[in-house]
């Protein structure tokens, strides 16, 4: 199963964009923390970073949280590893 999720414009002063996707055997969807996958954030300096193999209940809980920006902040950004993705013609 595929799962992708692409949010433009978040309301977010320091999130623009998130993409997520997963790929996942798992059949059984009913558990968000059973299901994992990649997330791409945008922030709004233009910087991307990716975020491998994060549960779909964590970015869930981003999602209802009053803030986005803030429970990424807590949730995310100090217990994964982001890693900058770079533009081919940013490394010239």
């Amino acid at each position: 199963m595929k799962i992708r999720i692409q949010i433009d414009d978040l309301a977010s002063s320091n999130i623009t964009d998130i993409v997520y996707i997963s790929i996942s055997n798992n059949k059984d969807m009913t558990d968000f923390y059973k299901v994992n996958g990649d997330l791409i954030v945008t922030f709004s300096n233009g910087t991307r970073y990716a975020y491998n193999d994060l549960p779909l209940g964590i970015l869930s809980k981003c999602f209802d949280s009053e803030s986005f920006g803030s429970a990424f902040s807590k949730l995310i950004k100090p217990n994964y590893i982001g890693n900058r993705v770079v533009k081919p013609w940013e490394n010239e």
